[in-house]
């Protein structure tokens, strides 16, 4: 065991001075002045202190480039190993041709101390970036909503939720006009719209990296001709004119199931089958450039309602296709009548109804997809054309059957709030 002897000329500042002598430039201006040199991991010592050892530096030195690992292994304050041991197990430690650093106040290009809380500032600031770099945002033009053609349900379901959503967002939507559900999809999926409307047999198809708010209303898939023309049934559309929709439309996608299901598309006079805009294809029925055509909204369509008082239409029932539709497709379809004197027609008309859902992109914003909620509950009577006739699914129970699209959580949480 070393003696006090021993111990006094450790800690004699003059012995310090020897070995520190000729290491390199001076770790502070105290040094230069020839004072005592603080090793790292010696602290200053309180008058009337008593002696434990070295020890542990206040802030622990984490490993870096040029760091010794004997850095991080400093004397702890029950060492009682002499000082020549130490210096043996440190100089083992120690690269070979390298020196320890000067002192803890000591800056070289080759050394550079991190401490732990240098560390945890740097990680806090990294986490922000990212998590600015991922966080929910919005289009230059603000909430950008895809909706559908002038003339259908889809883009007047839209303007009317516009203004009801402005009265509580400065600024409203953006809203869109696309082809359809098709169209709408994409357009959520390429960052191009932050809302759409979509079909639910659509949406069924790829149901991820997308959230539902709500489910809004029923389509109806309607097969118009003219009332004085040659189709009465569906056997009557073989080998005619018949257009679907534009190509990227829910009706489309639609009309291609039941046509395949009734078996139009097969056999020697199939169904000729084209793909026009809603204008487009009014027109076309019209001027009897075509035979008829299918399309899928609410009740009326708008733009037949314009002209049916001078071109009567009449409706084709496609309801034989349900059967076949539900098992490929179990609850995107469901048996729906078009009521009598929508189109001037004296009866109800069978027909096929398809769900509606109002889709947004998985970083919707949580606070606007709570007033999106709020409107659907509090405005719905603002969301519904004066004109319209269909089935509103603006209700409790209604409203959060989304599947299998899950709701957005926000919107989740608020409609938990709002009915329980």
């Amino acid at each position: 065991m070393p003696s006090e002897r021993s111990r006094g000329d450790r800690r004699d500042p003059a012995r310090q001075r020897e070995g520190v002598r000729g290491r390199g430039r001076p770790c502070h201006a105290r040094c230069a002045r020839g004072g005592p040199a603080r090793r790292p991991g010696d602290r200053r010592r309180r008058a009337g202190a008593r002696s434990g050892g070295p020890r542990t530096p206040r802030y622990p030195i984490l490993a870096g480039p040029g760091t010794p690992l004997a850095s991080r292994h400093g004397a702890r304050p029950r060492d009682r190993r002499p000082a020549r041991a130490r210096e043996r197990w440190r100089r083992h430690l120690r690269p070979r041709g390298r020196r320890w650093p000067p002192g803890p106040c000591a800056i070289r290009a080759d050394h550079v101390s991190v401490t732990r809380r240098t560390l945890l500032q740097g990680a806090a600031v990294l986490a922000a970036l990212q998590l600015a770099g991922c966080a929910p945002r919005v289009g230059e033009d603000g909430i950008r909503m895809a909706c559908g053609e002038r003339g259908g349900t889809y883009l007047q379901f839209g303007e009317l939720l516009d203004a009801a959503f402005s009265d509580r967002r400065p600024g409203g939507l953006t809203v869109l006009e696309t082809e359809g559900s098709v169209e709408n999809l994409e357009l959520l999926r390429s960052g191009d719209a932050e809302l759409a409307i979509v079909l639910a047999d659509a949406a069924a198809d790829d149901a991820r990296e997308k959230v539902a708010i709500g489910r809004v209303y029923q389509n109806y898939l309607q097969c118009f001709t003219l009332a004085d023309g040659h189709v009465r049934g569906v056997d009557d559309l073989r080998g005619r004119r018949v257009s679907v929709g534009a190509p990227r439309s829910g009706a489309a996608l639609t009309a291609g199931r039941v046509f395949d299901a009734l078996g139009l598309t097969e056999g020697p006079d199939p169904v000729q089958v084209e793909k026009l805009k809603l204008d487009d294809a009014v027109t076309a029925l019209v001027s009897g450039e075509l035979d008829a055509f299918v399309w899928s909204g609410g009740l009326p369509l708008p733009a037949v309602t314009e002209v049916r008082t001078e071109s009567p239409v009449s409706l084709v029932d496609l309801t034989a296709a349900l059967p076949a539709l539900r098992d490929a497709h179990p609850g995107a379809y469901v048996a729906a009548s078009v009521p009598p004197g929508a189109y001037g027609t004296p009866a109800a008309i069978p027909s096929i109804g398809i769900s509606n859902y109002l889709l947004a992109r998985a970083d919707f914003p949580d606070d606007h997809a709570t007033a999106l909620v709020d409107v659907l509950i509090d405005d719905a009577d603002r969301l519904v054309p004066t004109e319209s006739l269909g089935v509103q699914f603006l209700t409790a129970s209604n409203l959060v059957d989304t599947p299998p699209i899950a709701l957005h959580p926000a919107a989740r949480r608020r409609y938990r709030e709002r009915y329980g």
